[in-house]
């Protein structure tokens, strides 16, 4: 138990004639000054035991609530990993028809190529065709007049 100043001054004045100042002081020095330098007792120290042992099982419970939550962020990694690779197999279906879109698009670009020749030989027989239309039915028309005016030298001559 500390003592009071009161009590230390009063005890040394009183134990300097018996003891002599440098025990007095020596014999003083055993008893605390203050609350803090009271020696621990076996009742003070198994209560500040329960007291850590207390903090020492909150310390648990929250590094097993941690756990518990690291727990639950790997998980939630792992599902967000697996929607990642759900993303990517659907863009590399997504690219696999882009790609095969592409290739029916080259596929119509042949074919209209292809048509696109197939106009231009008709047209260019179709001109063909119509010049030797042209040609011929020029030969009959001048054939036509030929005969006409033939027909009409006839008919001036019998008419005569």
């Amino acid at each position: 138990m500390a003592l009071l100043e009161k009590q230390r001054t009063s005890l040394f004045t009183k134990l300097i004639p018996v003891i002599g100042e440098e025990d007095a002081q020596a014999l003083l020095a055993q008893f605390p000054a203050r609350e803090v330098d009271e020696p621990a007792t076996h009742a003070a120290v198994a209560v500040a035991k329960a007291e850590l042992h207390v903090e020492i099982e909150a310390v648990r419970t929250e590094i097993e609530s941690v756990r518990t939550e690291i727990e639950s962020v790997r998980t939630e990694i792992a599902t967000v990993r697996t929607e990642i690779q759900s993303v990517r197999t659907e863009i590399a279906t997504v690219r696999t028809e882009i790609e095969s879109v592409r290739t029916e698009i080259t596929g119509v670009k042949v074919e209209i190529a292809a048509v696109r020749v197939e106009i231009e030989t008709v047209r260019t027989e179709f001109a063909k065709s119509t010049n030797r239309t042209i040609i011929w039915l020029s030969g009959v028309m001048v054939a036509v007049g030929a005969l006409m005016t033939s027909a009409a030298g006839v008919l001036v001559t019998i008419a005569r």
